[in-house]
C-alpha cells in the first residue's frame, strides 16, 4: 500500500492542510468518480474564488452593461413585459430558430438595466419579436451550459455546489465583489468618502451572480442568470 499525502495550505509553521490518499487503490480501480473527487479536493481554492463572470455574457450583452432599450436598439423594438409590482421584472424577447432569449432588468435595475438572461426551449412569456436576419442567431448557451445537456453533463460542466429547488430545478450562486470606479465612488456622499478613505466604509460593491438550470426528461430545457450589485 502507498499512502500519498499532498499538502493544501502552507503557513510559517509548515504545512497546515494535509490530503491523504491510497495510490495504489486509486490506480487499480480506474475509478474516474474517484479522480474528480480529487481534482475537486486540489481545485477547492480556485472554486472559492470563481464568480460566475462567465454566465454573465451571451450574444454580445453584458449584465450589468446597457439596458433593455440598449438591446432593443440592436435586435429591434420588442414588447416590454412587467412583473407583479411585490416582484417586479420586465423583459424582452426573441425567438430563434433554436428557441427562445429573454432580457431582464428588475427593481434593483429600474427595470430598465440589463440585469438577467434566459435562454429556453418555449417561449418564457409570448410574446416574442423574432431574432434580426442580419444577425447571426446566438448558440443558445451560456458559459459551457447548453440546452439539450443532461444533468450529469450539467453536473460536471458547472463545476459548483448544486442546491436542487425541485425535482427538476437546480440553482447555483455565486459571490463575489468588485472595487468601486472613482467616478463611482465620486458619486457618494462627502462623508461616506471620508468613511471610505478610513477604512470605515466599504469600497466595493457586494455582487451575486445567480445560476437557475430547469430540466425536462432529464435534459436542460431552460436557463437563466441574474447579476445583482449592492453596497
Amino acid at each position: 500500500m502507498r499512502i500519498w499525502r499532498i499538502c493544501k495550505t502552507y503557513s510559517n509553521h509548515g504545512c497546515d492542510d494535509v490530503f491523504s490518499f491510497d495510490w495504489d487503490l486509486l490506480m487499480a480501480s480506474r475509478c474516474l468518480r474517484c479522480l474528480a473527487l480529487l481534482s475537486m479536493v486540489l481545485m477547492g481554492p480556485a472554486l472559492a474564488d470563481d464568480d460566475g463572470a462567465r454566465y454573465t455574457r451571451f450574444a454580445g450583452f453584458q449584465l450589468g452593461s446597457g439596458t433593455l432599450a440598449d438591446v432593443e436598439q440592436q435586435l429591434g423594438s420588442a414588447n416590454v413585459v412587467s412583473g407583479d409590482a411585490g416582484e417586479y421584472t420586465a423583459s424582452i424577447c426573441y425567438r430563434t430558430a433554436r428557441g427562445y432569449v429573454t432580457f431582464l432588468s428588475g427593481e434593483m435595475g429600474g427595470g430598465s438595466d440589463l440585469l438577467g438572461f434566459t435562454v429556453s426551449r418555449t417561449a418564457a412569456r409570448p410574446p416574442c419579436a423574432k431574432w434580426p436576419a442580419r444577425m447571426p442567431a446566438p448558440q443558445l448557451a451560456l458559459g459551457r451550459l447548453r440546452l439539450g445537456m443532461s444533468i450529469g453533463t450539467f453536473s460536471h460542466a458547472v463545476h459548483a455546489p448544486i442546491q436542487w429547488l425541485e425535482k427538476n430545478e437546480a440553482m447555483v450562486d455565486f459571490d463575489s465583489q468588485r472595487k468601486m470606479t472613482p467616478d463611482e465612488i465620486s458619486r457618494q456622499a462627502p462623508d461616506v468618502q471620508a468613511m471610505m478613505k478610513s477604512g470605515e466604509a466599504q469600497d466595493f460593491f457586494d455582487v451575486s451572480t445567480a445560476l437557475t438550470a430547469t430540466f425536462e426528461h432529464g435534459q436542460l430545457t431552460a436557463l437563466t442568470v441574474w447579476k445583482i450589485e449592492s453596497d
